[in-house]
């Protein structure tokens, strides 16, 4: 079962209704019928509260009448896992990019008290943008855009999540998504123009409602620098399709 797949059901109205600390304890009741359980949050800092610990240490051990529980024993598979999203190790590049959201700090702060609990995290380094200097020899600033995801930028995040057992990375090239009812923001408008410069001659691909780098440009200049910093560190990164599918 993966809980907030699409919407953090973390939010701040959570610390009002508490209607997902209700969910929890709806799935402790009836443990039994599920398999592994995921929980994906940009608010980790609510789980770490004790009432949601309680909950978590609970379904995070299948029960003995559970018809899974000699195959996840036997295979070391998490029956839960915390997903946290957290793309950016500095405040400012979080500001811009991912504005309303908690702190870096806060996440960070909120993972290692959930690990110093023996919950299992996954980091999700998602989504991955286009960092300095851009192929061609122009810089993300010609294009009014912070670098937010520098090479040392992105290795502190790794040197973290292994720093503090996390089980694995989660990442994925962002896409521009067109907005339905209103105009695309500036910033995004100026990631759009920096995706098209960087994919020249190739044309941007449109498919679901967003603009993506063609797959060869994203692999060389976005994704592969990453994965060789998490190989460094011996830190397992799934794609997020790849993460979803393969969680049991």
């Amino acid at each position: 079962m993966h809980l907030s797949n699409s919407t953090d059901a973390f939010q701040p109205l959570e610390l009002q209704q508490r209607l997902a600390l209700y969910t929890l304890k709806q799935l402790q009741q009836y443990r039994r019928y599920f398999t592994s359980i995921t929980i994906l949050t940009k608010n980790p800092a609510v789980l770490a509260e004790p009432q949601y610990l309680r909950a978590l240490k609970s379904l995070g051990t299948l029960p003995a009448d559970h018809r899974r529980k000699d195959l996840f024993n036997s295979k070391a598979i998490p029956a839960l896992r915390v997903e946290v999203s957290l793309a950016f190790a500095n405040e400012g590049s979080a500001e811009f990019y991912d504005p309303g959201a908690p702190t870096v700090a806060q996440r960070a702060a909120a993972i290692k008290a959930l690990r110093q609990n023996n919950i299992l995290v996954v980091l999700r380094i998602d989504p991955l943008l286009p960092r300095n200097p851009l192929p061609g020899g122009k810089f993300l600033s010609d294009f009014q855009l912070p670098d937010a995801q520098s090479l040392p930028a992105l290795e502190k995040l790794i040197r973290f999540a292994a720093e503090n057992g996390v089980l694995h990375t989660v990442y994925s090239v962002a896409k521009i998504v067109a907005p339905r009812y209103k105009p695309i923001s500036e910033a995004m408008n100026q990631l759009k123009c920096v995706y098209e410069y960087i994919s020249q001659p190739e044309k941007l691909l449109f498919r679901g409602g967003s603009w993506r780098l063609p797959e060869t440009i994203a692999q060389k200049h976005i994704v592969k620098p990453f994965l060789e910093i998490c190989d460094s560190y011996n830190m397992k990164a799934y794609f997020c399709k790849q993460n979803l599918l393969s969680t049991p």
